[in-house]
């Protein structure tokens, strides 16, 4: 029996897999900055961090999300495509 890699729950587990190793860059990317930069320098740094994915977060209000649902959606259609 051939299995067919694809679905809903294979999905999820690459998305887990993805979302790991993205935390555990941006921890030892976190741990270099601290031990890099001083003090000053790293809370600047953090807090042009903070606003300018802040400023992402409320520019993009959900769009991706919405972009891939109906994208999925209407995959087989060239409406999907228009998305």
């Amino acid at each position: 029996m051939k299995r067919n890699w694809c679905g809903a729950s294979f999905d999820a587990i690459m998305l887990t897999f993805v979302r790991i190793v993205t935390m555990l860059i941006s921890m030892v990317t976190f741990k270099v900055l601290a031990v890099t930069f001083s003090l000053e320098e790293y809370g600047t740094y953090a807090s042009v961090m903070l606003v300018a994915t802040t400023t992402v977060s409320l520019t993009v209000l959900g769009l991706t999300d919405a972009v891939n649902y109906f994208y999925v959606k209407e995959l087989d259609s060239e409406k999907g495509k228009v998305y």
